[in-house]
C-alpha cells in the first residue's frame, strides 16, 4: 500500500511537470497510469481532461471534465475547464451555461474575467470576434512551431485586439517580446495585462524575472512602461 502511494505520487509529479513543460503526450501517459490504478480518484478525470485539452482532443477532454463534474459535483476547476473549452471551440450556449455556473464558485480577478466573458457570450458580435481571436491564437502557435515569430506576433496582436479577455494572446506577445525581440518594456506590459486577466503563476514569474533584469540594469519598470504607452 505504501509502495503504491509512492508510485502514484511519482507518476503525478512527472505528469504535472510534463504538463507544465508542454510535453502533453507524456503528461497524458502518466495521468492515464494513475487513472488505471485509481479510476475512482477525485481529480483523476480532470487531469486526463487537461492533457487531452492541451493536445486539441476537445471531445475527449470534455468527456473527462463532465465525468469529473458528474461524479464529484460542481467545483471551480471543472467548471472553469468546461467554460474555457466551450469558449475556445466556439460553442456559445455551452460557454454561457458554464460561465454562469462558474461565477458562483469564484471571486476576485477570476470572477472579473468570468463576468467579462459572460458579457462576450451574451453579445453575438463580440463572441464572433472572440472566435476569430481564438483562431488567431492557434495561427500564432502554429507559426511559432515553424519558428516564424513575426507572424506569431502579428497573430497574437490581432487576437488581443479582437477579444479583450484573450490572456493567452497577451502572454504570447510577452513571450515573443522577451525571447525574440529583447523588448523588456513590451514584454512586461503584455505579461502584466495577461496576469490582470488571469493570475497564472507562470505570468507572475515572468513579470518578476523582467523586473529583476531591469533592476540589475538600473532601469525603472515605470520608465520602460512609459516608453510603450
Amino acid at each position: 500500500m505504501i509502495f503504491k502511494a509512492i508510485r502514484l505520487k511519482s507518476w503525478e509529479q512527472r505528469a504535472l511537470h510534463a504538463l507544465g513543460s508542454g510535453r502533453y503526450e507524456q503528461a497524458e501517459h502518466y495521468f492515464k497510469r494513475i487513472y488505471e490504478a485509481v479510476p475512482g480518484g477525485e481529480g483523476v478525470r480532470y487531469n486526463m481532461g487537461l492533457a487531452s485539452f492541451a493536445q486539441g482532443k476537445y471531445d475527449v477532454a470534455e468527456s473527462y471534465f463532465e465525468a469529473e463534474l458528474e461524479r464529484f459535483g460542481e467545483s471551480a476547476h471543472s467548471l472553469k475547464a468546461l467554460a474555457e473549452l466551450s469558449y475556445q471551440t466556439g460553442r456559445r450556449k455551452h460557454a454561457r451555461r458554464y460561465l454562469r455556473r462558474l461565477a458562483a464558485h469564484c471571486d476576485g480577478t477570476e470572477r472579473e474575467l468570468v463576468q467579462l466573458r459572460i458579457a462576450v457570450v451574451e453579445d453575438e458580435g463580440k463572441f464572433t470576434a472572440a472566435c476569430e481571436a481564438q483562431q488567431a491564437v492557434w495561427n500564432a502557435e502554429d507559426a511559432l512551431r515553424r519558428s516564424d515569430w513575426q507572424t506569431a506576433l502579428d497573430e497574437y496582436r490581432r487576437a488581443a485586439e479582437l477579444d479583450e479577455t484573450q490572456f493567452t494572446a497577451r502572454a504570447g506577445i510577452g513571450k515573443i517580446a522577451l525571447e525574440y525581440l529583447g523588448d523588456l518594456g513590451e514584454a512586461l506590459k503584455a505579461y502584466r495585462e495577461a496576469y490582470a486577466l488571469a493570475p497564472d503563476p507562470r505570468y507572475q514569474q515572468q513579470i518578476e524575472r523582467i523586473e529583476r533584469t531591469l533592476a540589475r540594469r538600473g532601469e525603472s519598470t515605470d520608465e520602460r512602461l512609459d516608453e510603450r504607452s
